[in-house]
């Protein structure tokens, strides 16, 4: 069996980290200053939303703002406690267990916060129109899901020729 250095190991996590890092921050700056969740702005594209609508979901985000930007900070502060726990001298499963899950509880709270927003601009400023175009997109990226999922089922029960 081949052993590895500890500079490859070094290395290796080193790459890691940089992804994960890298990965964080493209997240954080991938909607700032557009207000609001890029899935439901995704969704609303194309549905023939008015200037007065526009207007109104302007309001519902506004109105939620503060909320909105204490939980994005809440979720960069746990995903940079993950990282600091992630790149320390010794595993701790323990200590990366809490830090996960103070990023989970995090991302939970951002995530009901915008089904709450999504929840009421769906009901009260989409017409009925509009609305069965977003759940017909709705069905159409789950559809593209479950797709991602049975090739990666299929991958699973299939031996990879470049396995490592």
């Amino acid at each position: 069996m081949k052993r590895f250095s500890r500079f490859s190991v070094f290395a290796v996590v080193v790459s890691l980290l940089a992804l994960f890092a890298g990965a964080m921050i493209t997240e954080a700056h991938a909607y700032r200053g557009q207000g609001g969740d890029p899935m439901m702005k995704q969704l609303l594209r194309g549905v023939g939303l008015t200037d007065q609508q526009k207007e109104q979901i302007k309001e519902i985000i506004q109105a939620r703002r503060n909320e909105l930007l204490s939980g994005k900070v809440e979720v960069l502060q746990a995903r940079q406690n993950l990282l600091t726990v992630m790149a320390g001298s010794t595993y701790d499963k323990s200590a990366v267990n809490a830090a996960y899950t103070t990023l989970a509880n995090a991302q939970q709270h951002m995530t009901d916060l915008r089904a709450q927003i999504f929840i009421a601009v769906m009901t009260t400023v989409l017409t009925p129109d509009q609305q069965s175009a977003v759940q017909e997109k709705i069905t159409a990226k789950n559809q593209r899901i479950q797709q991602v999922i049975a090739r990666l089922q299929a991958r699973m029960k299939t031996p990879s020729a470049d396995a490592w």
